[in-house]
């Protein structure tokens, strides 16, 4: 996934580093994620683990934790009105960092890419204001790899996301189709390549 490394990126890895420093390691439900992951429980709950290389950020233990640090990382979070909580841990020589989201509107302000989460009749819709582009006529049924047209899927009661790759996604529910540049690993795993993707759900 193609994250963007702002000032308050920055900042927020190296304060959220010095805070794990100074409290010790404890274990965490996401040490089982060894790559960038997007995980979806509902349209309310969003979380991204993604890793960054260690290197990038020098010696923490030289970090002056200073603050004028502990205001930016106040203001990030004041931004984007996005930051349920946040956790960072090194691991070897990454640094893994857990967002939890509002909304899909937010998780779309900080990566800049697009999510949009939502019953399946208003996600796959040529007429979505800002999707425009993706001009899905078929999906893949998951369960025997025949197609399915659009129109039998947005008649359907399930749930749907768009998602912009490329980056792993787990979610809350069976996945029931999906678009061409999605790969399912289980019914509730999938990988999505880089562009707009979707998958729909139960």
């Amino acid at each position: 996934m193609n994250k963007r490394l702002s000032v308050r990126t920055i900042t927020i890895l190296l304060a959220l580093m010095m805070c794990m420093a100074l409290s010790g390691c404890k274990k965490s439900k996401y040490d089982k994620y060894s790559g960038d992951t997007l995980i979806i429980r509902s349209d309310k709950d969003i979380n991204t683990v993604l890793f960054y290389e260690l290197a990038d950020y020098g010696n923490i233990n030289s970090f002056d934790y200073n603050d004028d640090n502990r205001m930016m990382v106040y203001n990030f979070s004041v931004d984007f009105i996005a930051l349920k909580r946040v956790e960072s841990v090194v691991k070897g020589d990454k640094i893994r960092l857990v967002t939890n989201y509002f909304s899909d509107t937010t998780y779309t302000s900080y990566i800049g890419k697009k999510l949009f989460i939502g019953d399946v009749a208003d996600v796959v819709d040529d007429d979505t204001e800002g999707y425009e582009e993706e001009k899905i006529v078929s999906f893949k049924n998951v369960s025997d790899n025949s197609t399915v047209s659009k129109e039998t899927v947005r008649n359907s009661s399930l749930k749907a996301i768009y998602i912009e790759g490329p980056i792993r996604v787990e979610l809350k529910g069976k996945i029931r189709y999906v678009s061409d540049n999605v790969t399912v690993e289980d019914s509730s795993h999938a990988m999505v390549s880089e562009g707009g993707n979707y998958i729909i759900y139960e």
